[in-house]
Parts: structure tokens; C-alpha cells; sequence
């Protein structure tokens, strides 16, 4: 089973809480005078607050994906899947070891206040569970933020800010109902959590592995059919190559005769001739154009053809091999397209990439800086932008489509990528120059461009990620173009209007 702490991905599988489940939940957990004995983020979605309880040591699962915004505790292991982030070490610094005084929903707004003390300092945990904008902030006693999960800078939503708590709306909140869990609903529910008394948050964690596990299935299936249509769609233009190449082949005897016919009649050769029309030799003769190099000598387009029909003649056989093993492939993929199509089976499905992972590709960067486009070609297909500093190239992608298409044809994996952390923006990128360490004044140049083409470009001071292109990797099921950085540094600059406007030639 997977961790039960990814992204969903499709309305049925919807599972944020409403302020109902919250309330549920958190009178199940009991979580007043725990004690915070570890802190982790397991992936870019989730955290993970190991507990000492009442009840003895638990893991208490803060999911913030947009379609699975939620928090309960979780027995199974949870592998890490990335290194400790920013937001977790600052929680590390401040709450680790700390005491959990109390714990609520704020005003049934699906706000979880947790009011947290170490030593003598205390400190506010609000955990937001909105599904259009999740978030968790670690605040003062008076509500001043000193960090939060995501930094929204222009909503107010980062360092130094006071936090603005949602207002009452007066709802019923009657009208939010726990989600039953029935046999009727959940046919494969274990009967350990088919009676009423069975802890609610327990259900919520089997639900989510269930749905992640049918979500990390059509994934990979998804993967499988993709690969699968990618090689048949290469071995049917290879065959369509392999026929041209068959049919050039099979004119191995006209190209002998054509050169016969050009050594016969050798005397009417002229220099820098494009073609000589001559008849052919028989009772039935005919006229034949031939056609020539002028930029050959008359006995250097004989030996041509008759190098053309000696290489004609040799690679037939080889030609008919490829074609017969190309078409035998084809039929062996387009019969394992067809078995992947109707496998519904997890463990077939895993047996199938076990067995042929060389035809899969697994790795999200895979597609990173494959293919090469010329830089003209690349301006005419993108609206990206291009600057010099100092003999190094900086390339602005402004849009996802424009990210994309640089990362798969253009940029290479010891490339530079500078995007600004706290705003939405243009993606910088600074090209290699092989054997050179990337000179200061040009990184601020490429900072600065990130942060004038970012929705930051009014602040004073950034803070930006840099990292190298093959540190990147795709986001799953993203946006395109969407890229989450690892091994980043981060870079503060003060911006500075003059650079920018140097570099753009104002």
C-alpha cells in the first residue's frame, strides 16, 4: 500500500473533511497535553507530527493536497520521500519537544487551532483545510506569523504578518453530515470498521489508502500505456523508413544499368552537366534521363552509381531483417497495448512492469533535456526571452507551454534553473558554460529577472530558489511545464531597479 499521504485526483475520489469529520476527528484524537516528539515532511503535501498521547506514541497526518485537505492519525509506516523543508526545520526549532495545551476547530470554518507550549514561550498552530487554499501557520501568542507551510506574501500569508482568521458565516452546520461508511457504499470495507463504534478517523485513513492505491494504479497505468503507444507509434514510422529504404534497395540493378549505360557512352559526358538523357541498349530501346552531379567529374558519377548499386545490393538483405523483426515487435507491443488496456488487476499490473520496466520509463525527469532544437527553431516555437550577462545566456520561460518546451529540447541537466519562491513567475534559465563557475553578478542578473517577471516584481526584497535543471523533477499530474525543485539553495537579494533595466536595455 502506498503511504495514504498523496494527492487525489478525481471528484469520486474526493476526501477533504468538512468541519463536521474535523470535529469528529479531533474528539477521537484527543490531542490537549500531547507532546510533540518528532516532526516530519514526508512529501510536499503532507506533514507528520509524532505524538506522545494518552494512549501511547501516534502519528498525527496533516495532508494539505487540494482534494484531500485533511488531518488524523495514521498507524502504518511513512516513508520520507523528500529531505526536511523549510517550514518543518523552523517547526523543528521552535515546537519540537513542545506541548500540545489544546486543541479545536476555530468557528466550524474547518481551522484547526493548536495552542502549543515550550518552556515558557507558546506559540499558535493554525492548520487551514480549505481545499482551494490549504495551509498550516506557526504564529505568536498574538497571532503574528513566523512561518507558514506555503507563503503567500501578496494575501498576507508569510513572515511577519498578522494572521487573518476567517469570520463566522452563521451556517447550519447541520447540514454537514459524516460520509457513511457502509457496505453498501464500501463493499471491500474491513469488518474491523464496519460497526458504528469503530474510531471514524480510522475509517478516513482507510479510505484514503484505499483511493490512493486506485490512484497510484491508474497512474501507473497510465505510465504503461503511454510507453506502450510511444514505441508503436516509433517501430510504425520505422517500418514506413524501412519500406523506402526496401523499395531504394530494390533498384540496385537499374542503378548498375544506369551506370553502364553512363560508362558506354562515356565520350558524350560533359563537366557540370545536371542530367544526360542516352537510349537504352535492346530491340525495345527507349530514351532515359539520367540524372548527374555537376559538381563531379563524368567518370566520378559513373563510379557513383555504381557505388550505389553495390550498397544497394548489400544492405537488402540487412533492410529485409529489420523489417521482419520491426513488424514482429510491433505485433508483440500492440498485444501487450491490448492486455494493459483491460488489466484491472494491481498485482498483474505490477508483474507486468516488474517483467518489463527496460520498456517503462520511471524516472519524472526522464523527458528533462532529451531532444535538441536549434535556438532559432526554439524562439519561433516559444515566447521565451533572452539575455547576456557576462557571456552566459539567460532564457525567461513566461509560460508553462514555453517551460516545457525549454526543458525537453533546449536545457541541459548542469543548467541553471532560478524561479522566485514566494510569488507565481517566469522560470530562469542560465546556460552551462563547460569548465565555468557561474560568476555572482550573473546569478543576481538571473534573480532579478526572476523576480521582475514573477508577481513580485513590485517588492523590494526575494527570496528565490537555484538549483541545477537535473535536480528538478516533473510535478505528478501538474500543470505542464510545472517542475518541484530538491537539492535547492536559496537566494535573498534586495532587487534592484538599475540591473533590470540594464538588462533590459531601458
Amino acid at each position: 500500500m502506498s503511504n495514504g499521504i498523496c494527492e487525489l485526483n478525481s471528484n469520486r475520489n474526493f476526501l477533504s473533511l468538512n468541519c463536521s469529520e474535523i470535529d469528529r476527528i479531533l474528539c477521537e484524537c484527543d490531542l490537549a497535553n500531547s507532546f510533540i516528539q518528532k516532526i516530519r515532511q514526508p512529501n510536499f503535501f503532507t506533514l507528520v507530527l509524532n505524538l506522545y498521547t494518552r494512549e501511547g506514541a501516534k502519528q498525527l497526518l496533516i495532508c494539505l493536497s487540494n482534494k484531500s485537505c485533511r488531518l488524523h492519525f495514521y498507524e502504518d509506516k511513512i516513508v520520507n520521500e523528500i529531505k526536511l523543508q523549510r517550514f518543518s526545520q523552523l517547526l523543528r526549532r521552535h515546537i519540537d519537544g513542545a506541548k500540545i495545551l489544546e486543541a479545536y476547530q476555530v468557528e466550524s470554518n474547518r481551522v484547526v487551532k493548536m495552542l502549543i507550549a515550550r518552556s515558557e514561550k507558546k506559540y499558535n498552530l493554525y492548520i487551514r483545510l480549505w481545499s482551494s487554499s490549504p495551509n498550516i501557520f506557526l504564529t505568536t501568542e498574538d497571532d503574528i506569523i513566523l512561518d507558514c507551510f506555503y507563503r503567500h506574501p501578496a494575501k498576507g500569508e508569510a513572515s511577519n504578518f498578522k494572521l487573518q482568521l476567517p469570520q463566522n458565516k452563521n451556517e447550519d452546520n447541520s447540514k454537514y453530515q459524516l460520509r457513511p461508511f457502509s457496505l453498501n457504499e464500501h463493499p471491500n470495507l474491513p469488518s474491523c470498521l464496519q460497526s458504528k463504534e469503530a474510531p471514524y478517523y480510522k475509517k478516513i485513513a482507510w479510505l484514503a489508502g484505499l483511493q490512493i492505491e486506485e490512484s497510484d494504479f491508474a497512474q501507473k497505468k497510465k505510465q504503461a500505456l503511454t510507453s506502450l503507444s510511444s514505441l508503436i507509434e516509433n517501430l510504425e514510422i520505422k517500418l514506413s523508413e524501412l519500406k523506402k529504404k526496401i523499395e531504394s534497395a530494390s533498384n540496385a540493378e537499374s542503378y548498375k544499368e544506369m551506370g553502364e549505360l553512363l560508362n558506354a557512352n562515356f565520350h558524350l559526358l560533359k563537366p557540370g552537366e545536371n542530367s544526360i538523357t542516352l537510349n537504352s541498349w535492346g530491340e525495345s530501346a527507349f530514351p532515359v534521363t539520367i540524372k548527374l552531379d555537376p559538381a563531379l567529374a563524368p567518370r566520378e558519377n559513373i563510379e557513383a552509381y555504381f557505388k550505389k548499386y553495390k550498397k544497394a545490393k548489400s544492405s537488402l538483405t540487412y533492410l529485409l531483417e529489420e523489417q521482419q523483426k520491426a513488424a514482429t515487435d510491433l505485433k508483440n507491443f500492440e498485444r501487450e497495448l491490448s492486455y494493459i488496456n483491460e488489466c484491472n488487476d494491481n498485482e498483474k499490473l505490477n508483474s507486468w512492469l516488474k517483467n518489463n520496466s527496460s520498456l517503462v520509463a520511471t524516472k519524472a525527469t526522464s523527458q528533462i533535456g532529451t531532444k535538441k532544437l536549434s535556438p532559432t527553431e526554439l524562439k519561433k516555437e516559444t515566447n521565451a526571452l533572452y539575455f547576456n550577462s557576462m557571456g552566459f545566456k539567460l532564457i525567461v520561460g513566461r509560460s508553462g507551454k514555453d517551460n516545457d518546451k525549454l526543458l525537453r529540447y533546449h536545457i541541459r541537466a548542469n543548467d541553471t534553473w532560478v524561479h522566485a519562491r514566494d510569488y507565481a513567475g517566469a522560470y530562469i534559465f542560465i546556460k552551462e558554460i563547460p569548465g565555468k563557475t557561474i560568476p555572482l553578478e550573473v546569478l543576481l542578473d538571473a534573480a532579478n529577472l526572476a523576480m521582475h517577471y514573477s508577481k513580485g516584481k513590485n517588492a523590494t526584497h526575494g527570496d528565490l530558489y537555484v538549483t541545477k535543471v537535473k535536480y528538478l523533477r516533473r510535478a505528478k499530474d501538474g500543470p505542464i511545464g510545472l517542475v518541484i525543485p530538491t537539492q535547492e539553495k536559496n537566494l535573498h537579494i534586495t532587487i534592484d531597479k538599475n540591473r533590470i533595466a540594464k538588462l533590459l536595455g531601458a
